[in-house]
């Protein structure tokens, strides 16, 4: 049981790093800023 758990959350950490990997990778702040100063 303990195997499935630590399984399960490692995928869960994963889910989570690549969601906000994919969206820092779609619009990085530093660049969405250069390209739209006024919309800040």
């Amino acid at each position: 049981m303990l195997s499935v758990n630590g399984g399960e959350r490692f995928f869960f950490e994963m889910d989570e790093v690549e969601s906000i990997t994919a969206i820092t990778d779609i619009v990085p702040p530093s660049q969405h800023r250069q390209e739209h100063p006024y919309s800040h």
